[in-house]
């Protein structure tokens, strides 16, 4: 293995954690200041107000969900023009699990189910522990971008989901 791969690597990762940790303490910061903390006395209310909380938080962030399916088109579009040239199998694989990965991910905006979030991740994380297992960190890391987004979304308004 070189360095220089190895080195690039964990570089993208950490940016990858760092980014993700800003964006999620921003979401956390501009949350606060939205709702103010109010005493409530009836729990109608209060399943009111988190319900319209949710609703926004997700209409918000739904944005990020549009774009992690196009994350994942892409990677069906490269894998599909490389398997056309190579005829590797392995990546036509790819290209249906990224498919599946794309079509999941809009179900989810839709649905807003906790069952489908831990599906799209294990088909999202098969290509991408293939790509490492073989050596191909590019696209095991362009594999995973699509995942933070996801995670992105979820994140905040997981305890709410079904």
């Amino acid at each position: 293995m070189d360095i220089k791969k190895i080195a690039l690597a964990v570089g993208i990762l950490v940016l990858v954690v760092i980014f993700t940790i800003k964006a999620i303490n921003k979401q956390k910061k501009e949350l606060a200041e939205l709702v103010p903390p109010v005493k409530v006395t009836h729990h109608k209310q209060q399943d009111e107000k988190a319900s319209q909380r949710v609703a926004r938080q997700w209409k918000a962030t739904s944005i990020l969900l549009d774009l992690a399916a196009i994350g994942s088109m892409y990677s069906a579009f490269v894998s599909t023009s490389t398997a056309l040239k190579n005829g590797s199998w392995i990546l036509w694989i790819d290209a249906v699990l990224s498919v599946a990965a794309a079509v999941i991910v809009m179900v989810l905006k839709l649905k807003r189910d906790l069952n489908l979030v831990y599906l799209y991740v294990g088909i999202v994380l098969l290509p991408s522990l293939f790509f490492l297992a073989t050596g191909q960190y590019i696209p095991a890391i362009i594999h995973l971008f699509p995942l933070v987004l996801v995670y992105l979304v979820i994140n905040p308004v997981r305890k709410d989901m079904k």
